[in-house]
């Protein structure tokens, strides 16, 4: 998807890392502004066998994840990893209680969860949503 790629190429070029939750609700915010129904959804991420919570959009029955978009940006051999998106809990997972805890601020207050961030995030977000 040609938002994910830019939003993808524009956060390495503002050293935007550590995606976690952001990224994600990012994404979803510039396809609403296009005018796309998406939604944001929490499950596993599962690769070369091994799972932790993660989080993606959903569009059209397609899922989107920034985090795979920026990991082959920065390693173009991870697309070579079998990668695996799914709601459903593995046996086992690795558990990011500060990544689950953004999450869980995003859902009960989306406008909190935008001033926790970080100044270069929210100043990112906001040049990202104005452009045209």
């Amino acid at each position: 998807m040609d938002v994910q790629k830019r939003l993808a190429l524009r956060m390495k070029l503002n050293k935007i890392d550590g995606v976690g939750v952001t990224g994600p609700v990012l994404l979803n915010e510039l396809l609403y502004k296009q005018g796309h129904q998406s939604n944001v959804v929490q499950g596993y991420c599962t690769v070369n066998g091994e799972s932790c919570w993660h989080v993606w959009v959903e569009s059209g029955g397609t899922q989107y994840d920034i985090g795979y978009t920026l990991a082959c940006l920065e390693d173009p051999e991870f697309s070579k990893c079998q990668f695996v998106l799914s709601r459903d809990t593995p046996a086992e997972y690795q558990k990011d209680d500060l990544v689950i805890t953004s999450w869980e601020l995003y859902l009960n207050d989306h406008k909190e969860f935008w001033k926790k961030m970080p100044k270069k995030v929210q100043d990112f977000r906001y040049k990202m949503l104005r452009e045209k």
